[in-house]
């Protein structure tokens, strides 16, 4: 058996239900707690600029935010040492 199979035959299906809807809502709170980024009619963050010797303005595309987002929010599920559900 492979470890992709191993895998998956080992995994537990999260009964909860998801509310997207809900981490949707929060994320623009979320992000704003982070530092380095701002909202100047769309997002940005700063960044060093080697050209300018300095701090600049950097417009965050949509794939920037989705990285951003997923190294902010890493989703996990507690589980009880020893215990399955």
């Amino acid at each position: 058996m492979t470890h992709i199979a191993k895998a998956i035959e080992g995994g537990e299906e999260i009964r909860e239900p998801l509310a997207p809807d809900r981490t949707v809502a929060a994320l623009p709170d979320i992000l704003a707690a982070t530092s380095g980024l701002y909202d100047r009619d769309v997002p940005v963050r700063l960044a060093f600029d080697q050209m300018q010797r300095g701090t600049v303005a950097q417009v965050m595309t949509p794939d920037a935010l989705v990285l951003m987002t997923h190294a902010v929010c890493r989703p996990y599920v507690l589980r009880a040492m020893g215990i399955r559900a």
